[in-house]
């Protein structure tokens, strides 16, 4: 007989899920987010059981080291979860791909520090860097005021962060580079202002709204230089290494998306043979484009995948990733994320003038794709780090060097 080994234990006195264990219970949450979807879109923010839902499935820990007794999932199968909770509604897909990156920023901290901030690994956190607010030093810290946009999740966050610029005498004060000396703050959730900004096309449901504090003071050691976000070390665990690897999983929100189409429109065409005969479906045109979209779908799916599996390996091996993984975890979210879109714009042509009803369920689709595919990390200005190393130009990045 073998001894089953108990998971580690985390310092909330948890023991953790496995990632499959978490993606099995996220891909049972369909119901209860559908039957939610309608009030998260109007209230701007996931409802109290989908939220509930989501800390009980653990998907706000995924990005805890396994050494703190954290699940430390793969980027690949992040992208995997994301990508089944995104096929149930993009904005919780895209609520948790920003939520869940609690354990990627603590372990920029060390666990000690880390388990003051976050006395449980389910704490969700959001934030913005864009506009810097204002550090001002006081006894053993900073004095913090600033106002942000697009911060997504920040109506259900219960860490947030924010960018801030340190002041002097009341000065804005430089680096040694003679750079604006610019540095990240966590602050609680209930110190946070929320502002009514958000009246979008799409993606209503993640709440990205302004959000802004006034004289919040925290601690000298709550903080991280800026620049350091984008300075990888081996010394971090694994997942908090690379910048990338801590927007990796937001490609898949997409892909979720993307799949949801799919699904309709099989079950539409399903319908419409059961109403019409065979026609429908026999019709040689919806045969090839229906094909076309899923070969799209399934080429984004097998790139994104591909790319953050062979660089989680190289992460979980303690190496430094080669400049071409670095500039691949810039380029797969673009390209997947653009093979998405195009996926879902068949999709829509195949059912014709019902995709444009709000009554049914491809309006949300296109409007949630639409408004993913403008945000800044899947556009194409990401592809000149994968252009300039293709065409043999000695980039300095990271580790490499």
């Amino acid at each position: 007989m073998t001894d089953t080994i108990a998971p580690p234990t985390r310092w909330d006195g948890r023991a953790y899920a496995s990632a499959q264990d978490i993606l099995d219970r996220a891909g049972q949450l369909g119901p209860l987010v559908a039957a939610e979807a309608d009030e998260m879109e109007r209230r701007q923010q996931l409802t109290e059981p989908v939220k509930q839902a989501l800390v009980d499935a653990g998907v706000f820990a995924i990005g805890y080291p396994a050494e703190w007794g954290g699940p430390q999932m793969r980027v690949d199968d992040q992208i995997r979860l994301i990508e089944q909770l995104a096929r149930f509604d993009g904005s919780v897909g895209w609520n948790v791909t920003i939520m869940a990156d609690s354990g990627l920023y603590a372990g920029r901290l060390g666990r000690e520090l880390a388990a003051q901030i976050y006395p449980s690994m389910d704490m969700p956190t959001a934030g913005s860097f864009n506009p810097p607010g204002v550090a001002e030093p006081v006894d053993g810290g900073y004095r913090l005021s600033g106002r942000w946009r697009f911060g997504t999740g920040i109506r259900n966050a219960d860490r947030v962060l924010g960018r801030f610029r340190r002041h002097v005498d009341g000065q804005p004060a430089f680096d040694a580079n003679g750079d604006p000396d610019l540095w990240v703050a966590w602050f609680p959730g209930e110190a946070v202002v929320r502002h009514d900004t958000w009246h979008t096309t799409g993606l209503a449901g993640s709440g990205s709204c302004d959000y802004s504090i006034d004289g919040v003071v925290v601690a000298a050691d709550q903080m991280y230089r800026y620049a350091d976000q984008f300075r990888p070390s081996l010394e971090l665990p694994p997942l908090s290494r690379y910048y990338g690897t801590l927007t990796g999983n937001q490609v898949g929100v997409p892909l979720g998306i993307a799949a949801h189409g799919l699904d309709l429109v099989r079950e539409h065409l399903t319908a419409a043979r059961t109403k019409w005969g065979d026609s429908v479906s026999a019709d040689q045109y919806v045969q090839v484009k229906l094909a076309e979209a899923d070969g799209l779908y399934r080429a984004a799916r097998a790139y994104a995948l591909d790319t953050f599996a062979d660089i989680t390996d190289a992460l979980l091996r303690d190496v430094a990733l080669t400049r071409q993984q670095e500039a691949n975890m810039q380029t797969a979210p673009v390209i997947a994320c653009d093979l998405c879109r195009r996926s879902l714009e068949i999709v829509l042509d195949l059912v014709g003038a019902q995709s444009i009803l709000r009554s049914k369920p491809y309006d949300r689709l296109y409007r949630d794709m639409s408004s993913l595919a403008r945000h800044f990390y899947f556009r194409s200005i990401h592809l000149e780090l994968s252009g300039r190393h293709l065409l043999g130009e000695d980039i300095p990045l990271s580790l490499s060097d």
